[in-house]
């Protein structure tokens, strides 16, 4: 494949030039996850989107059509890669340049120029404005502003390089499905994306025996195979018998109860909305009962409830206080 045909593959699916190139592959069986496996090696610095597959028999090559969301000039890619313990070689072929003076390449050097308006009317703004809101959305699930892709996650033990073990990579998952405003078939990709091996073959399962899954879906069964084994009312016992350790600090305690919480959660075995009411009903009854900052913490009880964040800063700072205190104590003695 030539750059003026991938010229033309850009224009026939109404996709910009300068976001597109083509890779070319051996002619094996690459399943998406692999292409984008590959990218995310070759070319770090930017995302793609797969909009195309053609087989060449007649020179043995998979051509993928993928599309940036950067322009390509700015990407450092290289003209040939090598990948995989086969030794497999691919090629990268960026499409035809546009006019001389880098127009568009549907374009005519007659075309006349484009009139401009000298008003600019409250309809152009409102069109304006349209606009931008569906560009700042897009309809690749690589365009997001800010998207940050998840890490990897395969369930190996003990975790691979490069992986999360699973509660960091479910915990982070969870915090990022409900702030993604993209669609759902989007939000599945970007989850199916990060796993590998066995987690990879769980979502797939899934899909087979279930049609209309959605991302939660994803992450419900990841929780039956890779999550504890312990039910709701196990963990809700265990989190009711979890106790500060002598010499443990407070933020500490707080934390490792704050992990139990998260798979009660995760097994809906608690309501949301009460969950910092819990978190410090426990706290007071599991803490050190001499602990300096809890006999604080149990002066506040009648007071509002604290969230996780306002509990956990006002320990921290109370700790690093008395750390300061003891300091000063010891210099002096």
């Amino acid at each position: 494949m030539d750059p003026e045909t991938v010229a033309e593959w850009c224009q026939t699916l109404n996709i910009n030039t300068d976001h597109c190139l083509a890779l070319l592959l051996p002619k094996e069986d690459f399943t998406t996850r692999q292409i984008y496996q590959l990218m995310d090696e070759v070319i770090p610095q930017g995302r793609c989107f797969i909009r195309g597959m053609k087989k060449d028999d007649v020179t043995a090559t998979t051509s993928v059509l993928l599309e940036w969301d950067c322009r390509v000039i700015n990407l450092n890619a290289p003209p040939t890669v090598e990948f995989g313990k086969e030794g497999h070689k691919a090629r990268l072929v960026f499409p035809t340049e546009g006019s001389p003076e880098g127009g568009s390449p549907t374009s005519t050097a007659n075309e006349p120029p484009l009139a401009v308006s000298t008003t600019i009317g409250p309809d152009f703004i409102t069109a304006l404005g349209d606009f931008v809101e569906k560009c700042t959305k897009g309809s690749s699930p690589y365009n997001g502003i800010g998207y940050r892709k998840l890490r990897f996650f395969s369930g190996s033990q003990p975790v691979p390089t490069g992986e999360d073990n699973y509660e960091s990579w479910m915990e982070q998952s969870m915090q990022v499905l409900d702030e993604w405003d993209i669609p759902e078939a989007h939000k599945k990709q970007r989850i199916a994306e990060s796993l590998r091996g066995a987690a990879a073959d769980t979502v797939r399962n899934l899909k087979l025996s279930k049609q209309d899954c959605t991302a939660y879906d994803y992450l419900q069964a990841l929780q039956d195979v890779f999550g504890r084994t312990e039910n709701a009312a196990d963990l809700l016992y265990q989190f009711e018998h979890t106790y500060q350790g002598h010499g443990e600090k407070l933020s500490d305690y707080i934390q490792r109860l704050d992990k139990i919480l998260h798979q009660i959660l995760l097994k809906k075995g608690l309501d949301p909305k009460l969950v910092d009411k819990v978190r410090v009903k426990q706290i007071l009854q599991g803490a050190q009962p001499l602990d300096p900052i809890m006999l604080k913490l149990r002066m506040k009880q009648g007071e509002e409830t604290l969230t996780y964040n306002q509990l956990i800063k006002e320990v921290r700072e109370e700790e690093a206080r008395l750390e300061v205190k003891g300091s000063m104590v010891g210099a002096s003695s």
